[in-house]
């Protein structure tokens, strides 16, 4: 036996000691009545702290102890009943509390696994998406440049949706964990229902065209324009659908439909009857199907119907996830045959119907061009450690009008923030030397420290590391990879500050007109030598120098170059000045 089970039997050999030092003391006068109820405590003791081992123990010490000292080593036909109800008793006693030791240690490990689990995940999150955000967010930049011609322009919408469909992935595998403890989410937002569908469409165009698979999409009349939906779990439900179709079906097509549907028996969703409707999604296949005593059991996790050969057979968790997220919808997800003997998968969910003005700000797409004129100079402190990451960072708020320093570890963060004082910190929180949570609290405890804002910008993605990453001192946790515009939103709201706007990333929307020699030729000669020079060297910062001189002249032409040099549009603005200096114009 082990030291812990020596310890459990010695401690219920002193437990009922004590028992008897206490009848001795205080209930002697009892004498032959009622012998063992002073040592039930002692009993039930020892069976808590011990379990059945100490608890048996101390139930056949406690007889031995009544029957050698309070029944004088007699006992009548009653006292031996009563010492047989107690040795049953104290064996129940025991039994029943190593039964709760056990569900409790059980209960400790599973806490424990989980917590394991929970780290694992966030450690895997965490390197996945850290080289994800630069690739993503370089290759968004590179897509919206000016530059980029006709043929690129495909290829980088091809690396930024499998970027995109990559971070699906990983939330996908997150939430794996978050359906499996309960902990899912809803993140419902003004949506487009042909851009979600469109998605799909453009994700698995190829995949089904690779097979010699027909993909078609079939809009019925009356499907809203603009919803409200959680459209991340929405698409990634179609795009296990449509992925499966096209995996299960050798030769034909793949089918999906949009309609609108009433709500039938399943009554009102959460959102209300007002400014509700349901959409109803069809995917279906002219694949082998599946029988009908499997229909069910496909939702299940891990579970693979044979039925529907294919090499690739994926993790089994695809579907099971779906029904998880049409549920949490409050929607339902059935499957029956299809018309030509393949699949028919039916998913029906409730959406919130935007008005007319909600929609149209849903689908409007403002481009920041700079800050507005007359602001203080807001200085914006930079902390990651991935050098990439903090030159993406920094080409999004740079040329915006902020001033920029960076450190690439928590340590450095703190120095340049007692040194600096900037008015806002976005801090990465895996950083070696000091982690960003360390940092935070040290930048905290400053007094400038107190109303400084910090911006957690992280590749955590689990809700209880959010909730950390808030109470260590940050304002606003954004998850990696990082969008413009939810990085634009956290600078209006934390600093108050106040941004020009170009024209909406929209298909229909006009062309930013470029920058004509004309427009620098009323600028002080020096300040075009400046901006040339500048320009010359790819050098941001003194590019940002010269604007501030330029706002002071012109604050509209200020903010056309500011928005150029958000773009990186080094060499459009170079031609332009070149133009100037050949003509010798500007003064």
């Amino acid at each position: 036996m082990n030291r812990r089970v020596w310890l459990d039997l010695g401690g219920a050999t002193l437990a009922v000691a004590a028992a008897a030092g206490l009848r001795a003391l205080l209930f002697a006068g009892l004498g032959r009545g009622t012998p063992y109820a002073t040592f039930y405590p002692a009993v039930m003791a020892a069976a808590v702290l011990g379990g059945l081992p100490a608890g048996l123990l101390a139930t056949a010490l406690s007889a031995l102890v009544c029957f050698l000292w309070v029944q004088q080593r007699e006992l009548s036909s009653a006292e031996g009943l009563a010492m047989a109800v107690f040795l049953l008793s104290g064996a129940f006693i025991a039994g029943a509390m190593e039964s709760a030791r056990r569900a409790r240690e059980r209960a400790e490990r599973a806490e424990e696994a989980n917590r394991s689990k929970d780290v694992f995940l966030a450690n895997v999150s965490h390197e996945l998406r850290t080289p994800l955000n630069a690739v993503l967010g370089f290759s968004r930049q590179l897509r919206d440049a000016p530059d980029v011609t006709a043929r690129q322009v495909p290829i980088l919408e091809i690396i930024t949706r499998s970027g995109e469909h990559l971070l699906e992935v990983i939330n996908n595998v997150l939430d794996v964990a978050k359906v499996a403890s309960g902990r899912i989410e809803l993140e419902e937002r003004h949506a487009e229902v042909r851009e979600v569908v469109g998605d799909v469409d453009a994700l698995m165009g190829s995949r089904a065209s690779a097979k010699g698979l027909k993909l078609s999409l079939d809009f019925a009349v009356g499907v809203p324009r603009s919803v409200i939906v959680d459209a991340n779990k929405l698409r990634q439900v179609l795009i296990n659908l449509v992925g499966n179709a096209i995996k299960f079906t050798s030769a034909g097509s793949v089918t999906m439909r949009v309609c609108c549907t009433a709500p039938g028996p399943r009554g009102e969703s959460r959102l209300g009857a007002a400014r509700r409707q349901w959409l109803r999604f069809e995917v279906e296949d002219t694949g082998p199907g599946i029988e009908v005593a499997d229909r069910e059991r496909v939702f299940e996790a891990f579970v693979q119907v044979s039925a529907r050969g294919s090499i690739d057979r994926g993790t089994g968790l695809g579907l099971t996830i779906s029904k998880k997220f049409v549920e949490l919808m409050g929607g339902q997800i059935t499957v029956t045959a299809g018309a030509s003997g393949g699949s028919l998968f039916v998913v029906e969910v409730p959406v919130g119907v935007s008005s007319t003005e909600e929609a149209a700000k849903a689908r409007r797409r403002l481009r920041v061009v700079g800050l507005e004129p007359g602001q203080p100079e807001y200085r914006v402190l930079i902390a990651e450690d991935m050098a990439e990451n903090r030159l993406l960072l920094r080409t999004m708020v740079e040329p915006l009008g902020f001033a920029v320093r960076e450190a690439s570890d928590g340590a450095e963060a703190v120095a340049a923030f007692e040194q600096w004082a900037p008015h806002l910190v976005l801090m990465d929180i895996r950083m070696p030397v000091m982690d960003g949570r360390e940092a935070t609290k040290r930048i905290r405890a400053t007094a400038a420290g107190r109303s400084a804002k910090i911006i957690a910008v992280t590749a955590h993605a689990l809700t209880v590391e959010r909730a950390e990453i808030l109470a260590a001192g940050c304002d606003v946790v954004i998850r990696k990879p990082v969008e413009e515009e939810e990085l634009i939103a956290a600078l209006e709201s934390l600093l108050g500050a106040r941004f020009t706007y170009g024209a909406p990333d929209a298909p229909d929307a006009a062309p930013e007109p470029g920058l004509e020699a004309a427009q620098l030729e009323a600028l002080p000669r020096d300040l075009t030598a400046a901006l040339q020079a500048a320009a010359e060297l790819l050098d941001t910062d003194a590019c940002l120098r010269v604007l501030r001189r330029i706002e002071e002249v012109d604050a509209a032409l200020a903010g056309r170059l500011r928005s150029m040099l958000s773009k990186l549009e080094f060499r459009e603005r170079l031609e332009v000045l070149d133009r100037v200096g050949m003509k010798g114009g500007a003064r």
